[in-house]
């Protein structure tokens, strides 16, 4: 077998530049592609982090706006004021599940399903006209614990933010 030989010394200079620049180029290119995937996910989750945060203080938001309309309708006694107080769940329900669709953790996604599970259960004492007020100012006072667990998904979407997604 015969090997190949530069005639001119600028040839073999310029073959051996070659070879020894090769795998520089290489990684080069390949550490460019990893820091642009790298840059990409970071991007993705703080976007997602952000996303969550926005959420979970509108579900608060709006907890207090279904907790302000609860309390008018047990103070007054009226039960005409329930219109309004579905309009804003309707908002609320559609906040759950737009906060449901994020990439969230366990515990928040415990609380959320708490927060949804105990609002229905005001809102159904709410519609039912037999309950009596006791119970009814019981069943509003469970906001509280509402309000807590919404703060709760807010700080920990603020934590994720950041810790950078």
């Amino acid at each position: 077998m015969r090997s190949y030989y530069p005639r001119s010394f600028f040839k073999l200079l310029l073959v051996g530049f070659t070879l020894v620049a090769l795998p520089l180029v290489f990684a080069l290119i390949t550490s460019a592609v990893a820091v642009d995937r790298i840059a990409s996910r970071s991007q993705t989750a703080v976007y997602e982090a952000v996303q969550a945060t926005q959420s979970s203080r509108r579900l608060s938001e709006l907890l207090t706006a279904l907790e302000r309309s609860a309390r008018q309708i047990v103070i007054l006694n009226d039960r005409s004021l329930l219109d309004a107080h579905k309009t804003v769940r309707a908002q609320f329900e559609q906040a759950v599940n737009q906060f449901g669709t994020l990439p969230f953790d366990a515990e928040q996604r415990v609380d959320l399903e708490a927060i949804v599970k105990t609002e229905r259960q005001v809102f159904d004492a709410l519609a039912n006209p037999a309950v009596t007020p006791d119970t009814l100012q019981a069943q509003v006072g469970k906001y509280i614990e509402l309000s807590n667990r919404a703060q709760a998904i807010t700080a920990k979407s603020s934590e994720l933010i950041d810790r950078g997604g």
